[in-house]
């Protein structure tokens, strides 16, 4: 008998709290890092973005530490990743838009599809 899944694997680590402590931690940090980047000039986005790995040639996360536990928690985790995404999302977004960050020619290229 073969069992399938709709959705790939994904390796668990064991987190390094409990689910709604991590839950409210997550919240925690995703409210203080969207207030940060609502009241940040358009230059500190701008570092910030600049500071994003953009290959697979970052470090990686070492389980053993409780900053490394908890991303790896948040990596393999749809709903921490949602709570993140929600809370962050929207003002990165104005950001953005408010700091002429979308280049036309992307917009373009978008709506051609």
């Amino acid at each position: 008998m073969t069992l399938g899944t709709s959705q790939p694997v994904r390796a668990q680590a064991a987190s390094p709290l409990p689910p709604e402590m991590m839950k409210t931690t997550v919240q925690q940090v995703s409210d203080s890092l969207a207030k940060y980047v609502a009241r940040s000039s358009c230059s500190d986005i701008g570092k910030l973005i600049k500071m994003l790995p953009t290959d697979e040639s970052s470090p990686a996360l070492d389980p053993n530490s409780i900053i490394g536990a908890v991303m790896l928690s948040i990596k393999n985790s749809p709903d921490l990743q949602s709570i993140i995404a929600s809370r962050v999302g929207p003002p990165l977004i104005s950001k953005a838009v408010e700091c002429n960050m979308i280049p036309p020619e992307l917009i373009m290229q978008v709506m051609s599809r």
